[in-house]
């Protein structure tokens, strides 16, 4: 029998993936999300840190992140749930979103205002998928409310010292989307 206890980060777990490029720690959210990172982490397992379920927290004015599905094992001792340092939060756009931003304009990466990204965060429902087995329904009413889950985002991000937020265009071929991880590169534009 699993003894499940609820995650005390259960409040800032948003649909994300973990992935380290070239050394550093990326969050990556949105459409088509896992693919590019995976090919540009070199498809190293160990690169590939966590999926869909990831929560953040300051640590000291540093932003972190974990694998997190909501509910947790303490008996487990497993580095599946370590936090780890974040350099990079990108949200992956789908393609009409891309055509709406972009146009007839260079697919780079592109900066991305918090404020923007407060509400990207969000487009997807609250993924903590073991969280069922621990929350009341009314907690996870409260969990999966957009509003409150992009505030908590918007807190978070603000009390670090972070400021790599971007939005990466969707591309024909994943490929040339892991490029533009590997080259990070982030236009203002």
């Amino acid at each position: 029998m699993l003894n499940l206890v609820k995650s005390e980060y259960a409040d800032s777990i948003y649909y994300a993936d973990l992935f380290r490029i070239n050394k550093e720690i990326w969050m990556v959210m949105g459409y088509g999300k896992s693919d590019a990172a995976r090919i540009a982490s070199g498809g190293e397992k160990a690169d590939d840190i966590g999926r869909d379920c990831i929560a953040i927290r300051n640590n000291s004015g540093t932003l972190e992140g974990r694998y997190d599905p909501g509910a947790i094992n303490p008996v487990v001792q497993s580095s599946l749930f370590d936090f780890y340092k974040i350099d990079h939060v990108v949200y992956c756009l789908s393609p009409d979103e891309t055509e709406e931003i972009y146009q007839n304009n260079d697919k780079v990466m592109r900066s991305c205002p918090l404020e923007v990204m407060m509400r990207l965060c969000v487009s997807y429902p609250y993924p903590a998928y073991a969280a069922q087995a621990v929350f009341s329904p009314e907690e996870l009413f409260f969990l999966a409310d957009n509003e409150r889950r992009s505030k908590i985002f918007q807190e978070v991000i603000a009390s670090c010292d972070f400021g790599k937020l971007a939005v990466v265009p969707f591309m024909d071929e994943v490929e040339e989307k892991a490029d533009l991880y590997k080259q990070i590169g982030i236009s203002d534009k």
